[in-house]
């Protein structure tokens, strides 16, 4: 069933997700999604601010500290080792983890119509 996140900033920092998708994905193009949230109740928060921080002027970007490159990798490692059987149906269903050409099929018009309800 698709639900909707309560703290989706907290999940993300805790997951490793946030750091996961800025390195891999923003960082090599300058950009960097900084999120800030209630630290003293980050758990149960659900209200955050989110900006896009643009660096693509700067030759080298974005780079993480060691600590906070180590702590990200390890958060998102251990998301991704509980996430194991999850990612291996995909596999076996799909044929591949992550999307890498369309997908013509009638599940994927309801993977839209499940997340365009405007909430």
């Amino acid at each position: 069933m698709t639900q909707y996140v309560k703290n989706p900033v907290g999940f993300l920092r805790s997951s490793g997700l946030l750091f996961e998708l800025n390195r891999r994905v923003l960082h090599p193009f300058g950009v960097a999604l900084a999120v800030e949230t209630d630290e003293a109740d980050m758990e149960n928060s659900v209200s955050f601010t989110a900006q896009l921080v643009d660096a693509r002027d700067d030759p080298d970007g974005f780079l993480f500290a060691p600590e906070t490159y180590d702590s990200g990798w390890l958060r998102f490692r251990r998301f991704t080792m509980s996430q194991a059987d999850r990612l291996a149906r995909r596999i076996k269903t799909l044929g591949w983890l992550e999307q890498n050409t369309r997908f013509d099929d009638e599940r994927a018009e309801l993977a839209v119509e499940d997340t365009s309800n405007g909430t």
